[in-house]
């Protein structure tokens, strides 16, 4: 029997009363696994002002069975009061004007105060031998999926703010070296105010085709075997005469099934310590040769 059929005829009584009527097997399999999935039907007769709710549907508002009065106030005060005045504009105007209603929305449980978030679907259908509509859908609770949405999407946000913000290169390439993705840091050096200056292309569109070359092996080693590098410190010279130094560490980039798709990599500039450092080394030097002339100077007098 159509979905339609078990709506019109199995939905419009309650529950209980539904298990002393006699129906189909067809239906009653249906009507069941309606409520092993967690899904509440509804329905409301065009020019009626009673909705009739299942089990479910009252569980699913934090009601026990039956206690819900079928008023149509009644259920737009127990959704959240600023959803309310959207759902009841979209449940009206589908009631009304015969059009599919969808909407997705929280409601408040009278035992607790909790929130949760259900998700609506009706649809007005003629009835074969009346001839008079019927309103009727099903809803289910997504509260966990939501919630798994926002925890994710405040993890993206968190992880965008972390990359976008240090002051290290970090960028993203396919397994050919083409940048998939490079953070403000990069773009800043590289001089480009839009990804787009860079998304697509090699180290050889900015480096030296030495530097271009030792870059793309290492890269190569890291996808080829999937051990990383790890603070390599390296002499980058680029095409445009500027050189730096930097400690460099690149990784294999895994898609949600392991396989390597790329590298990801970190670049941290160390060219003042390297400075310093070469300072350092020629200070060293110029006192070594200074102690060597004295000691050749101390040797001769004696």
């Amino acid at each position: 029997m159509e979905m339609k059929s078990l709506i019109d005829d199995g939905l419009e009584m309650s529950s209980s009363e539904a298990m002393q009527e006699p129906a189909v097997d067809g239906e009653q399999t249906a009507l069941a696994l309606l409520r092993l999935a967690g899904f509440g039907a509804w329905s409301i007769l065009r020019g009626s002002r009673v909705l009739r709710w299942d089990d479910c549907m009252h569980s699913l508002f934090g009601l026990d069975s039956g206690t819900f009065s079928g008023k149509k106030e009644d259920f737009f005060d127990l959704v959240h009061p600023q959803d309310r005045d959207r759902v009841r504009r979209q449940f009206l105007d589908a009631f009304y004007e015969g059009a599919q209603f969808v909407s997705e929305y929280r409601v408040v449980w009278p035992c607790d105060g909790s929130a949760h978030v259900l998700r609506s679907k009706g649809q007005m259908f003629q009835g074969e031998t009346s001839g008079a509509g019927r309103m009727a859908g099903i809803c289910w609770d997504v509260t966990e999926a939501r919630e798994k949405e926002q925890e994710l999407a405040l993890e993206r946000h968190r992880m965008r703010f972390f990359v976008e913000n240090v002051p290290d290169k970090i960028y993203f390439k396919d397994v050919s070296g083409r940048f998939l993705r490079i953070n403000q840091a990069m773009r800043d050096w590289f001089g480009e105010e839009e990804d787009e200056g860079v998304i697509g292309k090699t180290d050889f569109g900015f480096f030296t085709e030495e530097h271009a070359r030792q870059a793309f092996e290492d890269e190569y080693n890291v996808i080829s075997t999937g051990a990383p590098i790890v603070h390599k410190e390296e002499r980058e010279t680029c095409r445009d005469g500027r050189t730096t130094w930097v400690s460099t560490t690149k990784m294999p980039l895994r898609d949600p099934d392991g396989r390597i798709v790329g590298i990801c990599g970190i670049s941290i500039d160390i060219t003042r310590q390297k400075r310093i450092e070469a300072r350092l080394l020629e200070r060293l030097e110029e006192l070594r040769i200074r102690n060597a002339e004295l000691e050749e100077a101390l040797r001769r007098k004696s």
